[in-house]
């Protein structure tokens, strides 16, 4: 879980729910500076835009206009919590209209789906215009026999 390899660009991990928002903003504003073409992607799960990190994050990263895409992996619970009893909203992407950010669902298992809307929301941050957040549905977890 808590694995790095910074010259492959993966700033790593932590444990603490929604805490990587901030190190996000962080890969982002140092790509931004350097005039590097890097996007930096934020995965995280139900409970991730519950945590004030992410909120401060998804306002700062946008305002600075940072080359981010925020994916929320969807599998309908923040722990043993059904999403849909602790968002107000119908859908966790309706949040990218606090931010000004555009807000997209797909199907996580639709592979072609999933690699349209991730090329979007990258090809945008490389352009400058900013991050994205991205909540992939139906995540498929293999469980084993």
């Amino acid at each position: 879980m808590h694995i790095a390899d910074v010259d492959k660009g993966m700033v790593g991990a932590n444990g603490i729910v929604g805490a990587g928002g901030p190190l996000t903003c962080g890969a982002g504003l140092i790509a931004k500076t350097l005039g590097m073409d890097q996007v930096t992607v934020c995965f995280f799960g139900d409970g991730g835009p519950e945590q004030a990190t992410m909120h401060e994050s998804m306002n700062l990263a946008n305002i600075w206009k940072l080359p981010l895409v925020f994916v929320c992996e969807n599998n309908g619970y923040a722990e043993t919590t059904p999403w849909t009893y602790h968002y107000a909203s119908k859908d966790i992407s309706d949040r990218a209209i606090a931010y000004d950010m555009p807000g997209v669902t797909v199907d996580g298992t639709d592979f072609f789906a999933v690699y349209e809307v991730a090329g979007e929301a990258i090809a945008r941050a490389r352009r400058g215009e900013g991050p994205s957040l991205n909540r992939v549905s139906r995540i498929s977890i293999l469980w084993p026999l």
